[in-house]
């Protein structure tokens, strides 16, 4: 009998007590991970390689920009396309039945996304097509919508010439997210069309989307381009989109801070909790402990199994915090991917998390662990 296997055997022999304890171990390193994963993408650390960059408005959002700025944006060094990108705020039949609908430059668009997955000749249809339109595969599912179709929609903020908010599109196309990404409702419509057709606003923007030639020069392109327009009438905002998820952070709040200081809390409970545990344990087996060494254990070697078995408790529970972590991943994605990002889980904090529990099993058994190794075992035979 080895010492893990006697460290096994005597965590089993209190099921309730220890069964909680490895439950409170799993849900705390299971926060553990979850809070680093949100706070690592509310910083922008986990950014993908992202060329992409929106531009809008210096002062506020909702100011609209000229529509000639495209060919000049286009002109820039370091940019490779840009496309309007305007909020159409389309519902279909019924107001509930509302989606993200964006009038856009179909070629440029496609090329700034061109992660999409749609047939070449869908996109050239769709480029082609005056009333043309595109639609996430999750959308036209929803709707029964079929390529060819004509789509009746109403739009929440755009009237059309006639005065009414009734737009009609054909579809051309139904595109799909990468496997790696959620598929969201999206539709697409030709920006021209949009232009021409609406009652008002006309060769104005309320935002435009570019890609840059090289990814790693993305603040120097983003400068250049508010340099641009900075004496203008319209002056720009340009960034990233990791930079617009950072910014989105700060509004919250320092996530980092908050995150670390909930963790505090949380490890500093769980040490107390599992601290007492131990030391009840401990304190109940003191005739056992007792026998051991009247067989020939040494102060050693039962200083090492009570040792063994905080640690071991603590390792098995932080590791199940892990797992179910890392199950819970993509409905955290899913839910979460429009506000922080990818959520995704890093072996680094895996890692950590496994460090951080091993620490805690010493902390906690050291005290616990001296006293058994220090035991008379005269006084604890007597005492029993």
């Amino acid at each position: 009998m080895n010492l893990w296997t006697l460290a096994g055997s005597n965590l089993r022999r209190s099921p309730i007590r220890n069964s909680l304890t490895f439950v409170s171990l799993a849900i705390a390193f299971l926060l553990f991970m979850l809070l680093r994963a949100i706070a690592v993408a509310f910083s922008g650390g986990l950014a993908a390689d992202d060329a992409r960059l929106m531009v809008m408005a210096k002062y506020r959002s909702t100011y609209n920009l000229p529509l000639s700025m495209v060919a000049k944006i286009r002109e820039l060094d370091g940019i490779d396309t840009v496309s309007p990108l305007d909020w159409f705020g389309a519902y279909y039949q019924d107001p509930k039945n509302t989606f993200a609908a964006y009038a856009v430059y179909p070629q440029a668009y496609l090329a700034i996304y061109d992660e999409l997955r749609i047939d070449d000749g869908a996109s050239t249809l769709f480029a082609n097509t005056r009333i043309g339109a595109l639609a996430s595969r999750s959308l036209a599912t929803t709707h029964g919508w079929s390529v060819g179709d004509r789509i009746p929609l109403k739009s929440s903020m755009w009237p059309t010439q006639d005065g009414t908010f009734d737009w009609e599109f054909v579809l051309c196309g139904i595109f799909d997210f990468p496997e790696d990404a959620n598929d969201q409702p999206l539709f697409l419509l030709q920006y021209d069309y949009f232009n021409e057709h609406g009652g008002y606003n006309r060769d104005m923007l309320m935002s435009l989307i570019a890609r840059a030639t090289d990814p790693d020069r993305l603040s120097q392109v983003a400068r250049a381009l508010d340099a641009l327009f900075e004496q203008s009438s319209f002056p720009t905002r340009t960034q990233s989109f990791d930079d617009r998820r950072r910014q989105y952070a700060r509004r919250i709040g320092d996530v980092g801070l908050m995150t670390s200081m909930i963790l505090g809390a949380v490890f500093f409970t769980l040490i107390l909790l599992t601290g007492n545990v131990t030391a009840q344990a401990v304190r109940e087996r003191i005739p056992e402990l007792a026998v051991l060494k009247t067989l020939g254990f040494s102060d050693a070697t039962v200083f090492r199994l009570v040792l063994t078995e905080t640690c071991a408790l603590s390792m098995f529970g932080a590791a199940t915090g892990i797992v179910l972590a890392l199950a819970l991943q993509p409905v955290l994605n899913e839910l979460l991917e429009d506000v922080v990002g990818r959520f995704d889980m890093q072996w680094q904090t895996a890692l950590t998390s496994l460090a951080i529990s091993a620490l805690l099993g010493i902390l906690v058994g050291l005290h616990p662990a001296r006293t058994a190794s220090r035991l008379s075992i005269v006084a604890a035979l007597r005492d029993a």
